[in-house]
This record gives structure tokens, sequence and C-alpha cells, in this order.
């Protein structure tokens, strides 16, 4: 599914990912994770393209997208949610849903003008909502929204393209333990023919959600393996774990 190999990027004197390789499966459950400045987000940035590699490659589902625009990008089936949420505080769920389906669908000023259209998106939101659990909510403004809540909506955004790749950076944080369950659950519910790759500090969350994991440290990656090779690393746990505990 992702490919990465041999990736670098640096601002001026600053290395901050160095020769990152990392090959993700289809359908995974993938989590990085590292101490702060260990490269995670930068990674991300690299992925969606909102930042361009000094060299190295980066392949989705076959096809080369090192140099491709984040918009390609996303139309070949990359989507991400952030940190900082991207919502439109104003419009209510459902409006927010639609207006992400509206730019992935690329639909251009005469939608506005097809009672047919506007009804097949409005459909979809609803969709998008059940399958992050704001189906309750649907005429709500987003500034309204508990925080969990927030998050969760982020999580629809991202789905509307249709991805097969979903980045998450730090879904969780943030949350009290009862939004993180839920969140834990949404992310559950998920297809399986979907592919999830998250950054994450929360180990706990880690270790429930992730088949795989990846340890960055300085740019560079210091170990990969299931959950349970993550406990046991010697390695890991000097560098990383101890600090996250």
């Amino acid at each position: 599914m992702l490919v990465v190999e041999k990736l670098n990027k640096a601002f001026g004197a600053l290395q901050v990912t160095c020769n990152i390789s990392l090959h993700v499966e289809p359908g995974a459950r993938h989590a990085l994770i590292g101490p702060n400045g260990a490269g995670k987000t930068t990674l991300f940035n690299l992925l969606t393209g909102e930042i361009r590699a000094d060299s190295g490659s980066i392949t989705l589902a076959g096809k080369d997208l090192t140099r491709t625009r984040p918009d390609i990008r996303a139309r070949l089936g990359m989507a991400r949610s952030y940190q900082q949420n991207n919502l439109f505080a104003d419009l209510t769920v459902t409006q927010n849903l639609v207006t992400a389906l509206v730019v992935a669908r690329g639909y251009g000023p005469r939608f506005w003008h097809r009672l047919s259209d506007r009804n097949e998106l409005a459909l979809s939101a609803v969709e998008i909502a059940e399958l992050v659990g704001l189906a309750d909510v649907l005429d709500e403004p987003a500034h309204r929204l508990a925080y969990g809540m927030k998050r969760q909506l982020e999580v629809g955004l991202a789905m509307a393209v249709e991805p097969r790749l979903l980045l998450l950076d730090e879904p969780t944080a943030g949350m009290s333990p009862d939004e993180t369950r839920l969140m834990l659950a949404l992310i559950g519910s998920l297809p399986p023919t979907l592919t999830v790759l998250i950054i994450e500090h929360d180990m706990d969350v880690v270790f429930q959600f992730a088949k795989r994991i990846t340890v960055l440290d300085e740019g560079t990656v210091l170990f990969e393996g299931s959950p349970d090779a993550v406990r046991c690393s010697d390695v890991v746990r000097a560098r990383y774990l101890k600090l996250a505990t």
C-alpha cells in the first residue's frame, strides 16, 4: 500500500528526517511513535506533500507520489486529520461534511444548481456522520460540539475523500478517558480494507490500536515491529518508553 524509501528532509543545517523507510501493508493498523522532535509530523507532511522531500521516494498503491501536489495525493486516496482542527466553526456537522464532499469530488459552481447532486451529497454526509458517531448532532454547529466530537468530525472530513490511506495525527490528544474510548471505538469500526497510520503519544492507545509500530528517534527509524516486540525492545525502552510513562 504505502512504501517510503530513504526519505530525507533538512531545514538548513537541521536534518529532520534521515533515510526513513516505511512499508505499510493494505488494511494495516500502524502507529508511529517517538519523542517530541523525532520527525513524526514532518514525515506526515512529507507523505501528504505539504513539504517536499530532498531525496527518497513515496509510493501509494504502486503510484509514485514523491513529486505530486497535495490535491493529487488526496485524489489518489490519501487523507489526513490534524492535531489542530480545520472545521468550519459556524457550519453544522452536515454542512461541514457536504463541503468536504464537494471539494473531494471536484464539483464546480454549477453543482449548487443541481438538486440531484445536492441530495446525493446530503445522503453521503449522513452516512459519514453515522460512521463517525455524529448522526445525532447533524444540525449542530461545529463550534458547539464537545472537543471529542470535533475530533470525530475531523475524521469524518478525512473520510469524505474515500481514502485508501488515512493518516491520523494525535487523534486522542487532549481527550478525556471517555472521549478516548469513543475515538478508539470509532477507529476500530473503520472499514478493514482502509489502511490507517497514526501518530500517537498515548501508549495505551497505541497498544490497543496498532498491529505494527514504527519508532522514530531524531529523524531515523529506531525500531519497527509488533506491539509485543516494541514492549520487549531494550533499545525502545531506553530511548522512548520510559519517557512516555
